[in-house]
């Protein structure tokens, strides 16, 4: 399942969540295809291909006291086309 993630922390938690980062091993079933940070928006885009939600959890919960997500379902425009149209 592709997963679109917007996450957005304060500046104040910038060197706490490169260090965090550094460290960090994504659980097993997760997948980054793209990470872009917006710079000046202290929010980083994540593309994420997980096996299912339970490994997406794990990310999550590792970052969240330093941020807030928004996470959505994403499909190829191909495909809504094809389905929903």
């Amino acid at each position: 399942m592709i997963l679109v993630s917007i996450f957005r922390y304060p500046p104040e938690n910038r060197d706490k969540l490169i260090e965090r980062f550094k460290t960090y091993r994504r659980p097993e079933g997760v997948r980054v295809l793209g990470r872009y940070t917006l710079i000046g928006k202290h929010t980083i885009i994540t593309i994420f291909d997980v096996d299912d939600l339970e490994a997406l959890k794990k990310v999550i919960h590792h970052f969240s006291d330093l941020g807030t997500y928004e996470i959505s379902p994403a499909l190829p425009t191909e495909e809504v086309y094809e389905k929903f149209w």
